[in-house]
């Protein structure tokens, strides 16, 4: 089989689709019966691209499993103050955009109902 026939399953997936548990898919990994690939490296261009706050937790959740976070260009050191402003923008910003994609919905529908009363005789 080529490289780049070769096709990449998770763990769950892999059991889901021969119909077996979890765990034989584990075993099999252990004993070698087949083979298994471990990401060795997470690397994100802007800490940013990941996650807009809590960096440092997926830092620790990863070093956990020996895997690598690079962060390529980490940008300008900030004060905790300037982190903090930033992290409140962006949870504003997620806050507004979800209240607005609310009232669009709304909106559609109020449109569809005066169309519907106005289109029936």
């Amino acid at each position: 089989m080529r490289k780049s026939d070769r096709k990449y399953l998770r763990v769950g997936k892999a059991a889901e689709e021969l119909g077996l548990h979890p765990i034989t898919i584990r075993r099999w990994i252990k004993t070698g019966k087949i083979q298994a690939v471990r990401v060795a490296e997470v690397a994100v261009t802007s800490g940013d691209r990941l996650t807009r706050f809590g960096t440092e937790y997926l830092e620790t959740l990863f070093s956990s499993f020996g895997v690598t976070f690079t962060i390529l260009d980490p940008g300008e050191e900030k004060t905790a103050e300037q982190e903090l402003v930033e992290d409140l923008f962006s949870i504003i910003a997620s806050f507004a955009g979800k209240l607005y994609g609310m009232r669009s919905h709304k909106q559609k529908a109020l449109l569809e109902c005066a169309q519907n009363v106005l289109g029936s005789p």
